[in-house]
């Protein structure tokens, strides 16, 4: 019996590929998250593109955008490659141990949640934890995740968001770094560094501007770094000033590592961390155990300068 080649399901490799470049809108970035090269990447698309005779994307000289059709149709493929992930994600939860997969960020992981996390592990033995870290925005829907701890303002789709601990930026340094030598205002950090995380590059500009200083930061020598955990190292080294969540340094604040040069604070408010915990799938248990402990555990860890 002669069957029409549109009666055939389309090339799933290439049709896994093309979800992943429209999600992206970048083929190199896709090729990143297929583990396969940009060249792979544009040949899977053309192989989908000549199955179906319709063209998804119009191609620019360094960008790729989706054309009418492929966005239909990414809209419609996308659902479909969500579902199938939950269908896989509740075998897996039914065959193996439980899991807790979590999502959050390098220094908030290096400097609160590692050290505390001990306790949670030994309250639930059964749950396997699972922490993974990125500044890249969370997609429940294309990641296999249970919960994310994210800063922002508490607006977020499709979510359930639990606001954590307060959000406090001060500057900090080494108590030898200012060693007799007197900071009367906050100008006078010009004669040092100001030591930036690259992720957080308002926090010195917010911070000045809260005492009505409204200076071109450029006009202050400055270091840039990855992760505001290797900022924090820097100015317990003596590199200059940095710019700091008081409740990720309490602790050095405590023993004396690091000193605050000048006694002013500011509080982020509305702007701090969340747990996010996806509406769109039935939470687990492990999740709702999980911001239990986070919430018992907050309450007891200083978030705020005396």
């Amino acid at each position: 019996m002669y069957i029409k080649k549109t009666d055939y399901l389309p090339p799933l490799n290439s049709l896994r590929t093309f979800e992943v470049v429209a999600r992206h809108l970048s083929i190199t970035k896709a090729a990143n998250e297929l583990n396969v090269t940009p060249g792979a990447v544009s040949r899977q698309l053309t192989t989908l593109e000549s199955f179906l005779d319709t063209k998804f994307f119009i191609r620019g000289h360094r960008e790729i955008a989706l054309t009418v059709k492929g966005k239909q149709y990414f809209e419609e493929i996308s659902v479909l490659f969500s579902e199938i992930k939950i269908a896989t994600k509740k075998l897996r939860d039914t065959t193996n141990r439980s899991q807790l997969k979590i999502r959050c960020y390098t220094t908030f992981s290096i400097k609160w949640l590692i050290p505390r996390l001990s306790s949670f592990m030994a309250a639930y033995p059964e749950v396997d934890v699972v922490v993974t870290t990125s500044l890249d925005p969370v997609n429940f829907n294309n990641e296999d995740l249970d919960c994310a701890i994210r800063l922002g303002n508490g607006n977020w789709n499709n979510v359930s968001s639990t606001k954590l601990m307060s959000n406090i930026i001060l500057p900090v340094c080494s108590p030898d770094l200012i060693k007799n030598k007197i900071i009367k205002n906050p100008k006078d950090f010009k004669e040092f560094k100001l030591l930036h995380a690259i992720g957080r590059p308002d926090d010195w500009r917010l911070w000045f501007n809260s005492l009505d200083i409204y200076d071109d930061l450029e006009s202050y020598s400055s270091i840039n770094y990855e992760s505001s955990s290797i900022t924090y190292s820097a100015a317990i080294a003596g590199h200059g000033i940095a710019i700091a969540q008081y409740f990720l340094i309490e602790k050095e604040l405590k023993n004396k590592e690091l000193i605050c040069p000048f006694p002013h604070y500011l509080n982020r408010n509305q702007f701090t961390y969340y747990l996010l915990i996806p509406n769109n799938t039935k939470e687990t248990a492990q999740a709702n155990n999980f911001r239990e402990w986070l919430l018992a555990e907050i309450k007891n860890s200083p978030d705020s300068p005396d």
